[in-house]
């Protein structure tokens, strides 16, 4: 049972080689936001043997409230990223709003691609964030790192003004449900046809 307290952020990524070095960096500095507030970083790392890998994903990615996402060139040539997370992701985030963080990892044809070219993406010069072997890896992925805290701090308190209006309606619904029944018990006895006395006639028969 997921915990509707916690903020899943769902990590899109390849799995070669060449993007491994830059996705382990990135996810140490994302693993300092778990230290901030209830945040869990997720990977398909977390899938477990016997575990059906396509349902664990869509179960991941359904209980998200932010995806980031790794562009590089093998992220983009990935069939499975571009045919099932990519067109999942976008969804929500069209109907649910939900944070999308594309990061450009390696330099790549990523304007090229018309879902990612209309997007914001970090860092925001579109300069890779890891580009002369990670030089400035740390300073990029900081930066996005405390972006994306932010955005996830507003998505916390969206949630607990949507609990707090929720807590707020549940209390009010007993008295207005003793409302509901005095009003109709009124509405009722007006209804009633009123008792006939015996007519001044009907004495004398």
């Amino acid at each position: 049972m997921p915990d509707p307290e916690l903020l899943k952020v769902f990590i899109s990524y390849s799995h070669s080689h060449y993007d491994a070095e830059p996705k382990e960096r990135l996810l140490t500095h994302l693993s300092i936001l778990k230290q901030l507030g209830p945040v869990k970083i997720w990977t398909d790392d977390e899938i477990s043997p016997g575990q059906l890998w396509e349902q664990s994903i869509d179960q991941a990615l359904g209980e998200a409230a932010a995806a980031v996402l790794l562009i590089s060139p093998d992220f983009l040539a990935s069939s499975f990223i571009g045919s099932t997370e990519v067109p999942k992701i976008l969804e929500r985030r069209k109907s649910e709003g939900m944070i999308v963080y594309p990061i450009l990892m390696k330099a790549c044809l990523w304007k090229r691609i018309p879902w990612l070219a209309e997007m914001q993406i970090s860092p925001r010069e579109a300069k890779p964030a890891w580009r002369q072997d990670g030089r400035y890896a740390d300073m990029e992925f900081a930066t996005i790192a405390d972006k994306l805290w932010v955005d996830l701090t507003r998505e916390l308190a969206r949630r607990e003004a949507a609990k707090q209006g929720l807590e707020s309606q549940a209390k009010a619904e007993p008295e207005l449900e003793r409302y509901r029944a005095t009003t109709q018990k009124a509405l009722d006895a007006r209804r009633e046809p009123a008792l006939s006395l015996p007519s001044f006639a009907d004495g004398m028969t």
